[in-house]
């Protein structure tokens, strides 16, 4: 994953930094990116589990505080805390998850694989990373599912209805966006209208609840649209050197 993100081009992420404002983009890009957060590495941990299972032990390491050696007394125990540090040093490089996390996250990827299973077990290839060339801007993307027909991509959400998912997948997140830009490099850059996009959204919390999303042409006709102004924005914030903090002067409300 580390090498994925070191690839230096532009992908959907960054893409959505420019759309928040320009300046906002090269503040990103100045400083690295933002620090996962916790939602964020749980969704990471999911995906896993799901597109990777034989991953999982290279990438994580579950830490069950019931094993500790004195359950008598709490973690601050001094025998409690060199056999944490132990199982720390042991798992140097691999991220900690507790038992309790784990559970519930297998929890998540149990269900996806029950609604969602037929779709995610018919890919072909998971985790693809595809790279192009677009108005002339290196782009690359990591997508979660790829078939000759259809591309997925999934989503841990707090709230998987059908409408609430679709609703912010349109206004806050621009997932129509998403689907065009991963199409279009699945592509190479010479959008085809020949597969089907998918969004899986899964929640993290009892009942687990998941639906699955086919993207309409028409909504990635949107994001299409979206996504070619986007890249004429940053190609003249480039060649201007100018990041302004919003696209207009004044924004009429």
């Amino acid at each position: 994953m580390d090498d994925y993100f070191a690839i230096p081009a532009e992908s959907n992420s960054s893409l959505g930094w420019l759309y928040k404002s320009p300046r906002y983009y090269k503040w990103m890009k100045d400083t690295g990116g933002p620090e996962p957060t916790a939602a964020m590495n749980e969704g990471s941990v999911v995906h896993c589990l799901i597109l990777e299972p034989d991953e999982f032990d290279n990438r994580y390491w579950v830490f069950d505080k019931e094993e500790r050696p004195d359950r008598s007394k709490t973690m601050s125990a001094k025998d409690n805390k060199e056999w944490a540090a132990a199982l720390e040093a042991q798992n140097d490089g691999k991220e900690k998850i507790t038992k309790e996390q784990y559970l519930n996250l297998q929890n998540v990827a149990q269900e996806v694989m029950f609604v969602a299973g037929d779709l995610i077990e018919a890919a072909t290839e998971k985790e693809k990373v595809v790279l192009w060339k677009k108005s002339g801007i290196d782009m690359k993307a990591k997508i979660d599912g790829w078939h000759e027909d259809f591309l997925f991509d999934i989503k841990t959400t707090t709230n998987a209805s059908v409408e609430a998912f679709q609703r912010k997948a349109f206004w806050e997140y621009q997932y129509h966006r998403q689907a065009a830009v991963y199409l279009d490099g699945a592509s190479d850059g010479m959008f085809l209208d020949d597969k089907d996009f998918y969004f899986i959204a899964a929640e993290k919390s009892p009942p687990y609840l998941v639906s699955v999303h086919k993207v309409s042409s028409h909504m990635v006709g949107l994001g299409m649209n979206q996504y070619i102004e986007l890249l004429e924005l940053l190609k003249e914030c480039r060649e201007k050197d100018y990041w302004p903090h919003t696209i207009t002067k004044i924004n009429e409300w």
